[in-house]
Order: C-alpha cells, then sequence, then structure tokens
C-alpha cells in the first residue's frame, strides 16, 4: 500500500491547523507533564484493547 501524493497533500492541508493547536497544547507542558499523560494514554488503549477483545469473544459467562 502506498499513499496517493494528491491525497497526503489535501489531508495535509486539512489538518495542518489541528497539529499547530496540539503544537501549542503541548508546549504548556514539562517532558515530566507529557511522558505522564503519554503513559496514560498508552495503559488507557492497552484497557480499551481487552475490553473489545472480551465484547468480540461474546462469552456470557465471562464478566464484564
Amino acid at each position: 500500500m502506498a499513499a496517493v501524493p494528491d491525497a497526503v497533500t489535501r489531508v495535509e492541508a486539512v489538518y495542518a491547523g489541528h497539529y499547530k493547536r496540539l503544537t501549542a497544547l503541548f508546549s504548556d507542558y514539562s517532558p515530566e507533564e507529557l511522558a505522564l499523560i503519554t503513559e496514560w494514554f498508552t495503559r488507557a488503549t492497552g484497557l480499551a484493547h481487552e475490553y473489545l477483545e472480551k465484547l468480540n469473544r461474546n462469552d456470557p459467562d465471562e464478566e464484564c
């Protein structure tokens, strides 16, 4: 699979403003705070994936 250059250009143009805002937001935090935020999102994503796997098993005997 390869990106289509024209499509990449369009997507970059659409998201450029969002990325500027994110960069400004990140600059409000120290490296230590960003590390903590990153850890939280990493762990939360892992929990979400585990729960989706549980849902996909569709086992009525398995507790939610």
